[in-house]
């Protein structure tokens, strides 16, 4: 098992963890309430997906919440 920490914001306060087998699973995690990412295992064809919904980015999770709607 392989585990690779990298910048999750841009501001560098919170990072993500990347965990992988020698399968080709990768569980991405970060240290900001323990949020999992990504998760990346085959489906039963074998191609690689991601079964985790939501925000690849920390920002991108932010402009989520910015909306018009009242």
């Amino acid at each position: 098992m392989a585990i690779i920490k990298k910048p999750f914001s841009q501001d560098g306060s919170i990072d993500e963890y990347v965990l992988s087998n020698a399968n080709g699973t990768r569980l991405h995690v970060t240290n900001w309430g323990a949020r999992v990412t990504q998760f990346i295992t085959k489906d039963k064809n074998g191609v690689p997906r991601d079964i985790v919904p939501g925000f690849s980015t920390y920002e991108s999770w932010q402009e989520s919440l910015k909306t018009d709607d009242p």
